[in-house]
């Protein structure tokens, strides 16, 4: 299995249509900054999937501008006849990277 980790702000929050009590789904848009080789600084929007309880967590502790670590794996999805790669959730942290850390995780394999 892959594990990555990703530093950002939470750029959206988005619950399609429903909240079933058997598939609860929150997608996320983190923006997450790094720097090219001429050292300019740029961002990247990244689609975070969120399921099951981690996401009724995050539908109401998170919100657009909020500084976060998700630890996850990767995923490829095919929208509109075009595949895209999308980061799934297992753990989120709020705050900077490495005050995140230190914190007790918000965990989606305890649930």
């Amino acid at each position: 299995m892959n594990e990555v980790f990703l530093n950002g702000m939470v750029a959206s929050v988005v619950s399609p249509a429903h909240f079933s009590a058997d598939a609860k789904h929150l997608i996320l848009q983190l923006q997450v900054p790094h720097r090219n080789r001429n050292q300019q600084l740029k961002h990247d929007l990244f689609t975070i999937n969120v399921w099951s309880s981690l996401a009724e967590w995050a539908a109401t502790a998170l919100k657009p501008g909020t500084r976060i670590t998700v630890m996850g794996y990767l995923t490829q999805q095919l929208h509109q006849g075009k595949v895209e790669t999308e980061v799934t959730a297992k753990r989120i942290f709020i705050g900077k990277p490495y005050e995140a850390m230190a914190q007790q995780p918000h965990d989606l394999s305890n649930a």
